[in-house]
């Protein structure tokens, strides 16, 4: 039980784990801010599976789950950029659209720059 405390202690991770986790927070904290209100459930469980992604990654340093997080990601990415662009009319979108689109490309930049700096890299490979 001593490795997994030692895990979970972040003095123990590198500054771009540390980074990742913060980031996983501003994440978790602008989907629940710019939810719209009959979707708190699904948000929820967003919520939840990216949090036991992250854990997993500190957790167990794979790079199996790296690579998952990172194609989610730019899976998300891509549905954000089709919606906006094909599938969202114009009178339709909210005034919050262009935040909510900023946020989550900046989210998917920030957590792959963290994920693959080569600091995560030599932490990965080191365990």
């Amino acid at each position: 039980m001593t490795g997994l405390r030692e895990r979970l202690r972040p003095a123990n991770w590198p500054w771009t784990v540390g980074g990742f986790a913060i980031c996983v927070l501003l994440v978790l904290a602008c989907t629940w801010l710019l939810t719209k209100p009959g979707l708190e459930t699904p948000i929820a469980v967003f919520q939840l599976v990216y949090i036991a992604s992250a854990l997993l990654f500190i957790l167990t340093a794979n790079d199996w789950v790296r690579f998952a997080i990172t194609g989610f990601h730019l899976m998300l990415s891509g549905l954000v950029i089709y919606l906006v662009f094909f599938l969202i009319p114009p009178e339709e979108a909210s005034a919050l659209l262009p935040v909510r689109v900023a946020l989550i490309l900046g989210a998917s930049v920030l957590t792959s720059f963290f994920l693959w700096h080569p600091v995560t890299g030599r932490w990965v490979m080191g365990r």
